[in-house]
């Protein structure tokens, strides 16, 4: 087949008349080297399937390295281009071998472009026809060799040339193999088959006239739901891209409107059963699954191809709402946001998800969340946007963040608002300075300053740039004079006086919109930029000295305060020279290295004392509010300004201006260097004390209120102020029978207990005289059935509970728990309850009376709670009698134990949870008496007959009520031997079921870690108690054989280890049924655990207290005061119940090194 000569530098010389075979010299052609290749003999050798491998490996090498050769290459293309097609083809279906695969692939490619550069189109398609007619046969079952063949179709298909779907014969089966394919579970078949189809969908679009056969159409649905089946379950980035472009010709063909329409109406019921079962979910569902994995691939081709897709799904003319919603509840608008976050700030994917997220916007309130979550990663998109001239997206991304301004304007900082109308308005008076430093005639300063005057009228309103427009042709044109008039008297001279107005107000917009040192950055930038910049540049450095403007300034005031109050209503507000001035003041204090004038800033003060003025009225800069509140001689002024705020905003219910608000006010008084939270306690006092009217009183509490619940740290400064002896003083004023005051009082102080760090809260006697005060008003408001009210009371003397576990408000606690009234009105609230029976469960939250009902059972699980810290001694074993004849009625708030387990037995799951808490609580406290006394009062059988109803919830849907009922449990059993009764006999079958579901459940290998963390745990807990106890039972040891504790452990590992299966494998080592084995397996176990803990540190990096200050800030305050209240008591329960987070809770950590000591002490015993 192939012969080597000498080497020559002469031309090659002829072939031999024949080969080794005696084949024609026709087919032998010579090599640069001096040998030859006999085509005949190539043919045979690689058409053979059983030719060695290594044989054709070596003869592809030499036809590669032959077809390098220009002569050789012109030969083969010219005399003999169709000679290797079906040999070459035959390789690649009959040699399962990828390295010879890859290097036919590798020749076929590039004969094919040698023969179209001659412009022989024709190779390429036979070789394409005979790859096509292989797979369309079927023959090789999806082998590897398919695979080969398939890598080779696709990279055929790879071209512009459209004959080439018009060359394949049997287009429908060739369609139909390929679907077929992509139901097997290889990811690269599938990947390749992806990109085929790609292509020939798209030479089909191309190719296609009217007259023509879809082929494509004819498989139904399927050809849409299978390629996103694919795409959902692929984890290759390669895989993802070849679906989602041939998922994207699709969509541009419409198939996707056919999929929607038709669904799986095409498929017949055999091919139905084989469809992968898509059909159980819908295809809006099931594409957004799809899309969510390319999402967030690290690759941006990928991502921007996803997007587009999407765009494309969502804005075909048969779109409609539905699509929208779905993707929207599939958070695809959340996996946009991130994706933006992290992009970079690169065009491509900044274009595309705002292309996406604008069409999502249609669907305005499913939307809105997703927009306010996101919205801060749509301010730093605008900025970059608003710097590039012409961004194709700068009206999207503005368009998305007017959305949320308009509908969730209280998820916006100030920070954010003042960096937004600074990127939309900086422009205008960049350009108008421009065009003064440009053209500094007498015609265009006059233009540029009305121009500048109507701007200011937009901003601000009411002909607020009127001064800039009647001294526009009396302006200088270089900014730098500017500064230079105000240091002018202009006492005598009228025209001066206008244009220091119009300086001032010039000065007072730019400071507003941070203009000092912007560039030009919008449209108007890129028209004047060849001419300006430079210039521009220059004229802002020179007028944005911070320096010279206070210095101007102050030279303003000293020359013209005597005419202050005479003139300044004629023209210019006294607020624009004190925001001016608190501005550049507050720039001077931070530099450290501006100097002031103390002089001139006695002189403003003087004025202001003199004086009406109101900087809140007016928009302000947020550092010179800052620097004004900062001020101790303006107190008494910001005072008042606080009042007329507080007014308006009672009245109007949102922000006053475009830069005041409650966020303002809430920031700088957690910032702690101002003024602002003594000004609001002050004030309140003032009002309350000099009988001030009830709407300002009102206005201010709901003022305070809700700066409260914006900052909860901003508590911890009022209470610094005194809040507490001004709340108390309202509570003792006669005007306190004001049902308006009385409530919004109420909701101030729930507000404060739950804000306010318990060392802030500090005023004892204070808070003595409010629970006293409340305490009176409770019987009373029972009696009016003012629920509201009353249950206001009750969430007060709750958190007032809450906080005495702290050490706080100790001696306010006791007043609470020892008064007689409301120790009368809890005893009746939960009479009435029991007494209703299995009624009771119809009696939830929504009700009146199961409301009440919830704030009460609160009320006993604090009180059980302050009085295990604060009054230790108060424990009584009355709470296990069964009715109040037995004995005299209990003097401070309790529950008697069969009356909780009434609640638990008939109570909504509310009601159970809370009073599993009430019985845990209560139960826990006697058994620490009973373990220092040994001592246990209550008739015989009462232990058993509390079991029996603990034991009914054992298996309650609410892990937490099953956890509680098991913790109980486990106390009533170390009561078992000084009640000398048994809870656990032989005869007791129950809890043999609890253990042997127990231990079924962890012999069972289960795919879901969450599921065996804590399925298991009431159990694990009756399990530990009947280890510990004192009666041996005999099936203890057939449940715990060496099988099912093999089976146990062999399931355990770091990521499902929880506190209470540490416990119970103690407990199994103790009584011996670990051997040394099971224990240095289990202590591998846990060291990799440890391990896992120690490397992922920032893995409790939220704020579980803050959370809960959080919880439900949209609802009403007695909503809100309950759901705070019952998250206050998950978080702080003795049961530790809360399953989410016990694997990596401290107490496992501790169960994990006392359960590593014990088995040391094994080892040594």
């Amino acid at each position: 087949m192939y012969s080597t000569g000498a080497l020559s530098l002469q031309p090659p010389l002829k072939p031999p008349e024949s080969c080794s075979q005696g084949h024609s010299s026709t087919l032998i052609l010579p090599t640069a080297e001096g040998g030859s290749i006999c085509l005949l003999c190539l043919s045979a050798l690689l058409s053979n399937p059983k030719s060695p491998t290594v044989h054709v490996s070596y003869a592809l090498s030499q036809l590669s390295q032959a077809i390098s050769q220009s002569h050789f290459l012109h030969s083969l293309l010219t005399f003999h281009s169709h000679f290797l097609i079906s040999p070459l083809v035959y390789v690649l279906s009959n040699f399962d071998d990828e390295p010879i695969a890859n290097q036919t692939i590798d020749l076929i490619l590039r004969i094919c472009e040698a023969a179209e550069s001659n412009s022989n189109e024709d190779v390429r398609m036979e070789f394409a026809a005979r790859v096509s007619n292989c797979l369309s046969t079927g023959s090789l079952a999806w082998s590897r060799r398919q695979l080969y063949m398939l890598h080779c179709f696709g990279v055929l298909l790879d071209s512009q040339e459209s004959k080439l779907y018009a060359i394949i014969k049997d287009k429908d089966t060739l369609i139909c193999n390929l679907i077929t394919g992509l139901q097997l579970s290889s990811e690269v078949i599938q990947g390749e088959i992806m990109f085929v189809l790609y292509r020939l969908s798209l030479l089909q679009y191309i190719d296609m006239d009217d007259n023509s056969t879809d082929v494509f159409a004819a498989c139904g649905p399927k050809l849409v739901h299978l390629p996103l089946e694919v795409l959902m379950k692929s984890e290759s980035d390669d895989v993802r891209l070849n679906c989602v472009a041939l998922l994207t010709v699709l969509a541009r063909r419409g198939f996707f409107q056919g999929a929607c329409i038709n669904h799986v109406g095409s498929v017949n019921s055999c091919e139905a059963d084989n469809f992968m079962q898509t059909s159980e979910q819908s295809l809006e569902v099931l594409f957004a699954e799809a899309v969510k994995g390319p999402l967030l691939s690290s690759d941006s081709q990928l991502q921007i191809a996803t997007l587009d897709l999407i765009f494309l799904f969502l804005s075909h003319t048969d779109a409609s709402g539905k699509e929208l919603q779905v993707l929207i509840e599939q958070n695809i608008a959340d996996y946009i946001f991130e994706m933006l976050r992290l992009s970079g700030r690169e065009d491509p994917i900044v274009n595309s998800s705002l292309q996406v997220l604008d069409l999502l916007s249609a669907a305005e309130q499913s939307f809105r969340q997703r927009l306010a979550i996101g919205f801060t990663t749509l301010v730093p998109i605008l900025r970059h946007v608003a710097e590039v001239p012409f961004h194709p997206v700068q009206c999207l991304v503005l368009k998305l963040i007017l959305n949320c301004v308009s509908n969730c304007p209280g998820i916006i900082s100030t920070s954010d608002v003042g960096e937004i109308e600074s990127l939309v308005s900086c422009s205008w008076f960049s350009i108008l300075f421009g065009c003064l430093g440009l053209f500094p005639t007498e015609r265009m300063r006059g233009r540029a300053y009305l121009i500048f005057g109507s701007v200011v009228d937009v901003l601000l309103g009411n002909d607020s740039g009127q001064p800039i427009r009647d001294a526009a042709f009396l302006l200088p044109s270089d900014p730098t004079d500017l500064l230079f008039l105000l240091r002018q008297n202009s006492s005598r001279n009228q025209e001066l006086f206008c244009c220091q107005s119009a300086v001032l107000l010039i000065l007072y917009i730019s400071s507003l919109y941070n203009d000092r040192y912007k560039l030009l950055n919008s449209i108007l930038h890129t028209l004047l930029y060849q001419i300006s910049t430079r210039l521009t540049v220059v004229l802002f450095a020179r007028i944005g000295d911070d320096k010279l403007i206070l210095a101007s300034l102050e030279q303003y005031i000293l020359l013209n305060s005597g005419d202050f109050v005479g003139r300044v209503s004629i023209s210019v507000t006294i607020e624009l020279l004190v925001n001016l001035y608190g501005l550049h003041r507050g720039f001077a204090k931070m530099s450290y290295q501006i100097p002031y004038s103390p002089e001139a800033e006695r002189i403003l003060f003087q004025l202001l004392s003199e004086i009406d003025w109101n900087s809140l009225s007016t928009r302000i800069h947020l550092t010179s509010l800052k620097w004004l509140f900062q001020q101790e001689k303006l107190c008494k002024s910001l005072s008042k300004q606080i009042l007329w705020f507080c007014r308006q905003h009672s009245s109007n219910g949102h922000e006053i201006t475009q830069t005041i608000n409650l966020h303002v006010f809430a920031e700088l008084i957690t910032s702690g260097d101002n003024f602002v939270a003594m000004i609001f306690i002050h004030l309140l006092g003032e009002l309350v004390g000099n009988a001030g009217q009830d709407y300002d009183i009102i206005s201010v509490i709901k003022a305070v209120t809700e700066i409260t619940e914006v900052a909860p740290a901003a508590s911890d400064q009022f209470c610094m102020h005194g809040i507490d002896d001004v709340m108390l003083s309202i509570y003792l004023n006669s005007r306190y029978a004001s049902p308006e005051l009385r409530m919004a009082i109420s909701q101030l102080v729930i507000s404060i207990l739950i804000s306010a760090q318990s060392e802030s809260i500090s005023n004892d006697e204070a808070w003595i005289g409010i629970a006293a005060k409340l305490l009176d008003n409770l019987i009373p408001a029972v009696a009016l059935d003012g629920w509201t009210e009353v249950i206001l009371m009750l969430s007060i003397f709750s958190l007032i509970l809450y906080h005495s576990r702290n050490q706080a408000l100790t001696e306010a606690s006791k007043t609470i728990i020892l008064s007689a009234p409301l120790v009368s009105t809890v005893n009746i609230m939960i009479s009435e309850a029991c007494s209703k029976g299995p009624a009771l469960v119809d009696h939830d939250e929504r009700t009146n009376t199961g409301e009440v009902l919830i704030f009460v059972l609160l009320l006993l699980f604090f009180s059980l709670r302050s009085m295990r810290a604060n009054l230790p001694g108060l424990v009584d074993f009355r709470v296990l009698h069964e009715n109040d004849t037995e004995t005299e009625t209990l003097s401070y708030i309790s529950i008697r134990c069969h009356d909780c387990c009434k609640l638990m037995h008939y109570g909504s799951p509310l009601v159970k949870l809370i009073s599993s808490f009430c019985l845990t609580e209560m139960l826990t406290g006697l058994s620490d008496y009973i373990k220092k006394t040994d001592d246990l009062k209550c008739r015989e059988g009462y232990v058993s007959s509390v079991s029996a109803v603990l034991e009914g919830l054992i298996f309650f849907d609410d892990i937490r009520v099953s956890m509680n009922c098991a913790q109980c449990l486990s106390l009533l059993m170390e009561w078992e031997d000084l009640e000398n009764e048994s809870m656990a006999t032989d005869a007791s079958n129950w809890y043999r079921l609890i253990v042997e579901e127990l231990v079924m459940s962890l012999v069972t290998p289960s795919t879901t870690p969450y599921t065996f963390m804590v399925h298991h745990k009431p159990a694990a807990l009756i399990a530990v108690a009947l280890l510990k106890s004192s009666r041996v039972l005999p099936w203890i040891t057939k449940v715990f054989d060496d099988l099912s504790i093999n089976k146990i452990i062999q399931n355990v590992s770091p990521s499902n280890v929880s506190t209470e299966l540490v416990v119970l494998f103690r407990e199994l080592m103790n009584s011996g049924y670990l051997n040394s084995e099971h224990i240095t397996h289990l202590n591998r176990v846990f060291q990799a655990w440890r391990r896992h803990m120690y490397n992922k540190s920032e893995m409790q990096d939220t704020n579980a207290m803050e959370h809960m200050r959080n919880v439900a800030v949209n609802q009403d305050h007695a909503t809100k005061a309950r759901a705070y209240l019952v998250s206050l008591m998950l978080s702080h329960s003795v049961a530790k119940t809360n399953g989410l987070r016990s694997h990596c809770s401290k107490e496992l950590l501790e169960e994990i090194e006392i359960f590593t000591k014990f088995s040391m002490e094994e080892d040594e015993t």
